[in-house]
């Protein structure tokens, strides 16, 4: 089970990833609907790895946390030229209806697809060259988009190893920094080994 990165599995409360779990689990944040946690987790999330392109996290484009699908006209609106696509194909089309990697590629996006089971970690191999091609883009001056579902897991987890890669940065520094960057995070333990690896 995934917990939030600043709370130890002992103390997590969650029992899923929606957004109804979280509004009951956060009593503390009485002064947010659901809604406005649904809303605030639309927008792209930035992280930033000084590099001449920006690097973005999100959830998936037409899916559960894109309810009118407005995703995809802010990424274009945010100047996206590339896209690494976490979630495998099959989940996408279950979950939005569409070929994400078709469309994307119809909008003249760059795809570097590295398919990650839900709460997962990578495990093909393409780990490594997928981080390598996100970087060389962003270097480039491009900027590139992670996402997987929810944008919380997987897109995290990624956005902390390119951090690792780009920055210099040791697996707890890199949480750290994910902590300040996407402090909703949720990850599960071996997304946690993986970083701190």
């Amino acid at each position: 089970m995934p917990w939030p990165i600043w709370e130890s599995p002992k103390r997590s409360a969650r029992s899923s990833r929606d957004f109804r779990s979280i509004c009951i689990n956060h009593r503390s944040r009485r002064d947010h609907s659901c809604w406005k946690l649904r809303r605030a987790h639309l927008s792209l999330t930035v992280y930033p790895l000084n590099l001449r392109g920006q690097v973005y996290g999100s959830p998936m484009p037409f899916g559960l946390y894109d309810p009118g699908g407005t995703l995809l006209q802010e990424l274009k609106a945010a100047d996206i030229s590339a896209i690494v696509l976490l979630a495998e194909i099959e989940e996408c089309k279950e979950k939005t209806g569409r070929d994400l990697l078709a469309l994307y590629r119809e909008e003249g996006l760059t795809v570097f697809p590295l398919p990650t089971p839900n709460y997962g970690i990578p495990s093909n191999g393409q780990l490594a060259d997928v981080l390598k091609q996100a970087k060389g883009r962003a270097s480039d001056g491009h900027n590139v988009l992670i996402h997987c579902s929810a944008g919380l897991g997987r897109t995290a987890l990624f956005a902390a190893l390119l951090a690792k890669d780009v920055l210099g940065l040791t697996g707890r520094e890199a949480i750290n920094w994910l902590g300040r960057h996407k402090p909703d995070a949720l990850l599960t333990p071996a997304q946690i080994a993986m970083i701190l690896a």
